[in-house]
């Protein structure tokens, strides 16, 4: 070996680059195997907080829903109250007296603004504390309508309130007559879309946003 090639080999700047190239050598195996683990770890990250919000949509949803199916058992019931759906019950009851008992009901569930009792004209039979709802014809209301046309309890999509412009979810069913089974007139409730944020409350600390459709 001449011994300018042996001052080369042997020069400082050769020994660390062939010294670096045999550390890149013998890592470059671990890098990529730990590149690899780690795209795998990130990926079976990224799919567990996928499956995550879908359990926590799911649970969302499973709780509107029961709270609708609570509230559409509510105004089912309220449409069968034999003040409103016995007609000797019903003459011999006040108009304060109807209206002191929606303002209790109203006052024990926390879910509704507004209940009111109509005839099968529209007209207000009854209604609990709030805004006048005698500027209206109810019976124009797709609610109203919708429940004298079935028969049966509906619950509308959310919309504006005409009394108060806030977004809310109406709840109706029909009033059948205890003796005759004709339908006599409509019992409407009425949650703001504003209390289902109280539904949801445990949900809202996940900083998420859900979209929940009520069937």
């Amino acid at each position: 070996m001449s011994t300018k090639l042996w001052a080369k080999i042997s020069s400082p700047s050769f020994k660390t680059k062939a010294t670096l190239l045999a550390i890149a050598i013998g890592i470059l195996p671990i890098v990529t195997v730990g590149t690899l683990n780690y795209l795998q770890v990130r990926n079976e990250i990224q799919q567990q907080v996928v499956k995550d919000q879908a359990k926590r949509a799911a649970s969302v949803a499973d709780r509107l829903n029961q709270f609708m199916f609570e509230r559409n058992g509510d105004v089912q019931i309220l449409s069968s109250l034999p003040v409103f759906a016995d007609s000797r019950v019903a003459a011999v009851t006040s108009t304060q007296g109807k209206n002191l008992l929606l303002d209790r009901f109203v006052g024990a569930y926390q879910a509704y603004d507004s209940i009111a009792v109509f005839d099968i004209t529209g007209k207000l039979v009854a209604q609990s504390k709030g805004e006048s709802l005698t500027k209206i014809n109810h019976a124009q209301r797709q609610y109203f309508k919708d429940a004298i046309s079935t028969g049966k309890a509906v619950i509308s999509a959310p919309e504006p309130s005409v009394s108060t412009g806030r977004i809310s979810v109406f709840l109706a069913a029909p009033i059948r007559d205890l003796v005759t089974t004709k339908i006599v007139g409509v019992v409407r409730t009425r949650v703001p879309v504003a209390r289902l944020a109280a539904v949801l409350k445990d949900f809202a600390a996940q900083s998420e946003n859900y979209q929940a459709l009520l069937n």
